[in-house]
């Protein structure tokens, strides 16, 4: 498994768009808004998609926050709009996972590993969505330096409240 950018950003969109909107919850978002927050991702280079061969197996998109506007994002639940993470494209102390995605469970966790690389040290974040929910189900910091990898991939990947450990084949995945 491969875990990349494409080379051509009209292709990313494309590519990303499908995979993204045979999912839940995408597939029940407005068009224009999944659109536009996947191409805002595409453009900053702020994704990385996971490939079988010719097959996508995951993605993952996010956008950079300084910790003020990260924390104002968590503590109100506000969405985080393209200028805003435009602000930010080329440096922040937090990153923001948008969209997360991924029909395997070794796809999101070299997708997350991959995407960890690229900022170390930096506070990761996220707003979780259930597949059959359409609000907030609740916001997430973890903190790469004091948690384990496999506590911070249990989390992102769906350890519910009580412990249960869901992953991308229940139907979860992570969107802002």
């Amino acid at each position: 498994m491969d875990v990349r950018r494409l080379r051509d950003p009209f292709t990313a969109l494309g590519v990303a768009l499908h995979f993204l909107g045979q999912r839940a919850p995408f597939s029940t978002f407005k068009a224009a808004d999944l659109v536009s927050t996947v191409d805002g991702q595409i453009r900053r280079e702020h994704y990385l998609m996971a490939l079988d061969g010719q097959k996508v197996a995951g993605y993952i998109g996010w956008a950079l926050f300084d910790n003020e506007t990260a924390d104002r994002l968590t503590a109100t639940g506000e969405q985080p709009s393209n200028d805003l993470a435009a602000k930010f494209a080329k440096g922040g102390d937090a990153v923001w996972l948008l969209t997360v995605a991924a029909t395997r469970t070794d796809a999101l966790r070299k997708l997350l590993a991959a995407g960890r690389s690229l900022y170390p040290g930096k506070r990761i974040l996220g707003v979780r969505h259930g597949a059959a929910k359409d609000h907030l189900v609740r916001s997430m910091t973890i903190n790469p330096l004091a948690e384990s990898r496999r506590s911070t991939f249990a989390t992102l990947s769906g350890t519910d409240d009580s412990g249960t450990n869901r992953t991308p084949d229940d139907g979860d995945t992570t969107d802002a």
